[in-house]
């Protein structure tokens, strides 16, 4: 279970390069992928070019601390699965999951793993035309040799990350890369660092299924360095399934106090992170200010983008608001 308190106000708010927003952003409602490519050409200083963000991961492209991690990539890029969960984006990709809000982003990469395209029993969002459903379930079948992993909705979590490990499958092979310094508390539970706060995962737990009943199997995460992380199991029989099923829930606000929700996720060529989604109150230090009094959803909300960096960290947002509701999808 991820529990933290992230602080805005350390947020770095985006310089002024002259260009200014265009007024057509305001007052309306827009494609996400519009929106964001038009605000990454204008972060770049090339306001009369509508670029589109991609929202596809290419083969090559730098990710922060997470760049090659994956042993092997398709030749043309898959674009991110996107589902919505508690306020959150979650982009599924080849290679590494995404999860992000407007103020914070996570980013696990599958180091070494199967070039395994991601699958779900619906589509998810593209981040251009197909907006982002909520979570059911999301699976990497066979992501390392004899071992599974899925990520499924959790009632009152963000999502439920369920690994499978199949009978003689060797679990050392699991490396995930995470973006940020991760550290153990004493209960074993995981801390995610934060420039602006701590996140914390809970303990893992895993089981065996003999005769129908749930077997306990001692489990714990085991650190490799700061930033890499797998699992380590005690005495199992190595003739049944393992099944380890930690649920990860992220208490924490996104931006301000009102309602918000991260609604799409795009990624650049460097592994700067863009979020969309909409908003009920102000927060960071907007380009562009939040127009409106009220503080709950989904009276006056604004439409929010925000751009992070590729260690998750808030480089700036706006709001594309006006009175009523509005959002980037």
């Amino acid at each position: 279970m991820i529990n933290g308190v992230l602080n805005m106000s350390s947020a770095t708010p985006l310089e002024s390069d002259g260009t200014g927003f265009p007024s057509l952003l305001s007052p309306y409602r827009h494609a996400v992928g519009w929106a964001l490519g038009l605000l990454l050409a204008l972060s770049a200083g090339m306001a009369g070019r509508a670029w589109v963000v991609p929202t596809t991961v290419p083969a090559r492209a730098s990710v922060g601390l997470v760049q090659d991690a994956v042993s092997a990539q398709p030749a043309t890029p898959v674009p991110l699965q996107q589902f919505t969960a508690h306020g959150h984006i979650l982009g599924f990709g080849v290679g590494q999951v995404y999860l992000a809000s407007g103020s914070h982003a996570l980013q696990v990469a599958f180091v070494g793993a199967q070039p395994v395209v991601p699958q779900s029993d619906r589509a998810g969002g593209d981040g251009q035309q197909r907006a982002a459903p909520a979570l059911a379930e999301a699976r990497y079948p066979d992501l390392w040799p004899g071992i599974d992993l899925s990520y499924r909705a959790a009632p009152g979590g963000i999502t439920e990350s369920v690994w499978r490990v199949a009978p003689g499958a060797d679990l050392a092979q699991v490396r995930l890369r995470y973006n940020r310094p991760l550290a153990l508390n004493p209960d074993g539970s995981l801390a995610i660092r934060y420039d602006t706060g701590v996140l914390s995962e809970s303990a893992p737990v895993a089981w065996q299924e003999r005769d129908g009943k749930h077997q306990p199997v001692t489990v714990a995460f085991a650190l490799n360095g700061d930033y890499e992380l797998g699992f380590t199991l005690g005495e199992y029989d190595s003739s049944l399934p393992v099944v380890i099923d930690p649920t990860l829930t992220w208490n924490t606000f996104l931006g301000g106090t009102g309602y918000n929700a991260g609604l799409d996720i795009a990624v650049d060529g460097s592994g700067n992170i863009y979020v969309s989604g909409t908003s009920g109150k102000t927060w960071g230090n907007p380009v562009r200010p939040f127009i409106g009094g009220q503080e709950s959803f989904p009276t006056d909300s604004n439409a929010f983008v925000a751009k992070l960096d590729s260690n998750g960290t808030l480089i700036w947002n706006t709001f594309l608001g006006g009175k009523g509701e509005k959002q980037c999808c």
